[in-house]
This record gives structure tokens, sequence and C-alpha cells, in this order.
């Protein structure tokens, strides 16, 4: 079955990140022409993203929302855009972190990296552990001493290989445990999250240095460090042989690839690893966020996901209450924002969402920016449930879904077919199926399929 990132890409032969005349089915009361407004500013800011994730530069991006409308409309545009990335529809490979402002009380890094932290746990860990393993046993670091206990045991390196190349997730399967949210024993959220906020509580929320990546990642004082990678549910005695772990090559083998994960990537990727398999994805998602270096384990997070994702995507938001926050904060505010671009450069794209004149240090250090605005300007026009098709409306649309910024030269064309005073809902259902005729025989839309598709309806 052709997947929803297979089936969006079809349409990217004709210059669109996505069908912007495609009406959202959201069981909302909304217009047709509502609804399409809000996904064509959803589309503007996948497409700006697509292009910085695909630009090795990784531009940051800034969204200029439009002060004098209701918030619901740039929410519900970042809600579209938000589920379209986490599903992988039309941007294939990003970890978004959504993290509004306020939640920058928990620390300024922290607060990303606790969203990647709950993405990279709660997504596909099987895969990414699996991969890996493949470059842990492809080149085997014999410095370890997990490594020459495996090695001892005459581990069939080839055939593991073998397996990993086969399914990769499976391998990680077999080895790790499965992906769920908690094994036996490890059931009590309650628990778990009052242990993980105590552990958190301890460490600094802003390391000084940070941002130069100098320090441990190691909270070596934990007394609660062990409390995640332990398993909890029963074992089995007859499983159990001297020397082992617990008594088979696969816990061996388990053992080697988190050391080596601390060895070359992270500490606490290492805990996290041994906490999947030892309690399941919750109990990763808590130790990924327990660290005093944030910025170095959150590169980390991102180096150990790079192997299947493209790049992060950091999304700022709520910037609006910038002039409510203390001066001494907004400047270390910009220094950490403009600290994590640097840092970040090679790995994830950052958009801050914000409004024109409201926060201008930001606006300032990011003036070199992809500057992107949603200011609806067509909602008067739209908004009726019996308006009528418009043309130029129409191609402001196909402008923001546009990759690289062009409009498609077959855009104009299809627009004009509609005949004036067609409803907009029957109009933009007509081009809609132009468009995934098209993007489906990898031909270009035209005005005859346009003409034809509105004379079947």
């Amino acid at each position: 079955m052709q997947s929803s990132y297979d089936a969006q890409s079809a349409i990217r032969h004709l210059g669109l990140i996505g069908d912007p005349f495609a009406v959202p089915d959201d069981g909302s009361a909304d217009s047709a022409g509502l609804k399409l407004a809000v996904r064509a500013a959803s589309l503007k800011l996948l497409a700006a993203i697509e292009d910085s994730v695909s630009d090795p530069a990784h531009t940051p991006i800034i969204i200029e929302k439009n002060s004098q409308l209701p918030a619901y409309y740039p929410v519900a545009a970042l809600a579209g855009a938000l589920a379209n990335l986490s599903a992988s529809e039309s941007v294939e490979g990003v970890i978004p972190a959504y993290v509004p402002l306020d939640m920058m009380r928990m620390g300024r890094v922290r607060a990303v990296l606790n969203v990647f932290a709950e993405r990279i746990a709660n997504g596909t860990p099987d895969v990414l552990i699996g991969n890996l393993a493949r470059e842990a046993l492809s080149e085997p670091d014999d410095s370890l001493a997990e490594w020459t206990m495996l090695d001892e045991t005459g581990f069939d390196r080839e055939a593991a290989l073998a397996e990993i190349e086969a399914d990769a997730a499976a391998f990680a399967v077999r080895i790790f445990g499965a992906p769920l949210e908690s094994r036996e024993g490890a059931d009590d959220f309650e628990a778990l999250m009052r242990v993980s906020t105590t552990r958190q509580q301890r460490l600094d929320a802003d390391p000084a240095g940070d941002s130069t990546l100098a320090e441990s990642e190691d909270a070596t004082d934990d007394p609660l460090g062990e409390v995640f990678t332990i398993p909890l549910g029963e074992i089995d005695e007859d499983a159990l042989t001297e020397g082992q772990p617990d008594g088979s090559t696969d816990a061996l083998l388990a053992e080697y690839i988190a050391a080596y994960a601390k060895a070359n990537l992270s500490p606490v990727v290492a805990r996290g690893i041994r906490a999947y398999r030892a309690q399941g994805c919750a109990s990763m998602a808590e130790e990924l966020k327990v660290s005093k270096a944030p910025t170095k384990t959150l590169l980390a997070l991102l180096k150990f996901a790079s192997g299947t994702y493209r790049a992060g995507v950091v999304i700022y938001d709520r910037l609006e209450m910038w002039e409510n926050v203390p001066e001494d904060l907004r400047a270390s505010i910009v220094e950490t924002m403009v600290a994590l671009r640097e840092n970040l450069r090679d790995s994830a794209v950052l958009v801050l969402m914000l409004q024109a004149g409201k926060a201008p240090e930001l606006e300032s250090s990011f003036e070199s920016a992809r500057h992107i605005t949603w200011d609806f300007a067509e909602l008067d026009d739209v908004y009726p449930s019996d308006a009528v098709f418009d043309a130029d409306i129409a191609l402001g649309w196909v402008s923001a879904a546009a990759l690289g910024g062009e409009i498609p030269a077959w855009a104009e064309e299809v627009v004009s077919a509609v005949p004036e005073g067609t409803l907009m809902g029957a109009a933009c259902a007509a081009v809609s199926t132009a468009v995934q005729a098209a993007a489906s025989a990898g031909t270009v839309p035209t005005a005859a399929a346009v003409v034809d598709a509105l004379a079947r309806d």
C-alpha cells in the first residue's frame, strides 16, 4: 500500500509540497474556503521547512503572524503543519519539536531536549537502535570490554549483520524488546514521573558553559541513576548463567551496543537504550532527559536519529509574549537561540513564530532567516459558505505550496479554467481532482481536466 508520504511525494514533480486545493476533512463547520486558507498557511510553513532541511545550511525560518487576527487561524495552521510533520506526510524524515516560550522555564535548551527525548523514545526507537547496531557491528570497537566478552563467546558477527540488513527493527526487537510503552513491572507512571522530576530538578536548568559543549553529560552524583535501567519484571532463573548478565549472548550483545553508544555517542543515549530494554519507551524518554550538558545530549540524540531522520525541526512559538519577558532573560534567550543555531547547524532547522516588531532582538539576530508571512489576507473573501472561486486567491494558495518559492508554469492556466461565479467548494474540488490525477500519472494538470471534473460534479 502506498504510504502517506509516497502519495504526497507524487505531487512534488508538480513543484508543490502538497495539494493546495484538497479541502481538509477535519470535521469542523468551517467553509471550504476558510479551511483552504488555513491549509495554505500550513503548506507555506511545510514548503519552507522542506527547503531549509534540503539546504546544507539548514537556514532558520521566521513566520510572521498577523497580530490583528484571532489566534484561531495561526493555531489551526500550526496544528495542521505539526500533524503533517509528525506523520511524515509532506516532509519526510524530520523530527519536530514544538517549544512554546513559556516552556523555557524548565531550561532554555532542556525544553528542546525534553521534547526530542519524547519524540525519539515514542517514535521508532527499534529502528534507531537497529541502525546503531549495524554501525557498532560493522566496525566493532575492540577497546570496549563489552566487545571482548561478546567476542569470546564465538559470536557470529556476520550473521548478526545479515539479520540487521534484512530488517534492522526486527533485530532490535529480538535483542532489546518491542517498542512498548512499558514492560512488566514498569507500568506505574505516577511513580515514573515523580522519580524523573526529582532527578531533573537536581540539575541546573541552564548550566553555565553548556553551549561550549565542554561539560560532561553524566550526573555522577545521581542517587537514582540506575532506576530506569533495571528490569522490574520477574527474572527467568533458568536463563541465568555465570558470567553472563542474563545467561544469553543476546544480553552481551545488548550490553556491547549500549557501551558502543556511550563511547561513540553519549552516556545519556546509552542509558536511554538500556532503559528501553529494561522497562520500555516511557522510561527511555525520561532517561534521555537527565543530562548535565543538555546541548551536548541534544546533539547526540539528533546524531543517534540521523540514520533514519534527515533533521530535527525546532519550532519556537508564543513569542508574542516577548515584551513581557524581563530584559536580562530576553538577552539570555537570544544568546541561547543563536548558540543553538550554530551547534545544530548540521542537524536541525530553527523556526521562530513571531509578530513583526514584537521581538526585535530575535528579528535582528536571525535577519538572514527565510521570512514568510501568515497574513490570511483572503479571509473576508473566502469565509462565507457561499464564497465564489477567485483565481488570484487560488494562485496565492499555489504559491504558498510551491517548493523553492516558484509558482509552477501550469498553475495560471489551470485555475483560470474555472468559470466565473463557481462556488469555492465545487471549484477547488475540481482543481484538486486535476492535480491529483496529474500527480498519479506523472504529468501536469490541465485546464481540460478541470473542466471535465466540473462537468462530472
